[in-house]
């Protein structure tokens, strides 16, 4: 797993940005109770909307 987190520039907004080695793996932290509770506590900070997505396409420069 590795995180990367992004502000916004106005500083409204942030992205944390996470890749898991596997759906297994993420949904395998969804399970931890300790992790739902640091989840809920996160929640009840701010409004998000988390989504799976695949990785497409890499290019470096």
């Amino acid at each position: 797993m590795s995180a990367n987190i992004h502000a916004s520039t106005d500083c409204t907004r942030v992205v944390n940005y996470v890749q898991w080695s596997s759906v297994e793996a993420f949904e395998s932290m969804l399970a931890d109770p300790q992790c739902r509770e640091h989840l809920s506590a996160a929640a009840a900070l701010a409004e998000h909307d988390p989504h799976l997505y695949t990785v497409e396409s890499v290019h470096h420069a």
